[in-house]
């Protein structure tokens, strides 16, 4: 996983995420990736961009440690992402302030963890995402193009 994150992820990532990655962390925000990707694969992102956790998609594993293939519980997406991030939280007792929180998304399936934050931003935001931000208080929308297409 450590060699799809270093040479498929990273080199695919959008320059003004990772700008905007070193902006939240410079403000002192506690940075999460919350995903309905498997969270196995994307666990070096932690180390690589210096995230504090990823909140995943859990696989199950059988009694010798390798994943079965089967997702272990719901897939992290929708209204999974606001619970998730809650059971995260709360294992640390921990607790999000909505005040100073932010949430960047894409699909109308994030937006149930966005809603959990005051500012909400739409990046390059499917069409029901787009919609649903238009009446959300705190929201934005930025188009962030990848390093071919400067």
């Amino acid at each position: 996983s450590l060699d799809f994150c270093l040479n498929k992820l990273i080199p695919e990532m959008f320059p003004q995420g990772m700008e905007t990655l070193q902006q939240e962390k410079a403000r002192g925000a506690t940075v999460l990736l919350v995903t309905a990707s498997p969270s196995f694969y994307l666990a070096p992102l932690e180390n690589l961009l210096g995230i504090e956790d990823v909140i995943g998609t859990r696989m199950n594993a059988d009694e010798t440690g390798h994943f079965t293939g089967d997702i272990c519980g719901d897939n992290c997406k929708g209204v999974q992402k606001p619970l998730r991030l809650a059971e995260y939280l709360a294992a640390k007792g921990d607790s999000l302030d909505f005040d100073t929180s932010s949430a960047y998304g894409d699909s109308g399936s994030d937006l149930p963890m966005m809603q959990l934050c005051q500012t909400k931003v739409g990046v390059n935001p499917r069409r029901k995402l787009k919609k649903a931000l238009k009446s959300e208080e705190g929201a934005k929308q930025v188009r962030w193009k990848g390093k071919e297409k400067k």
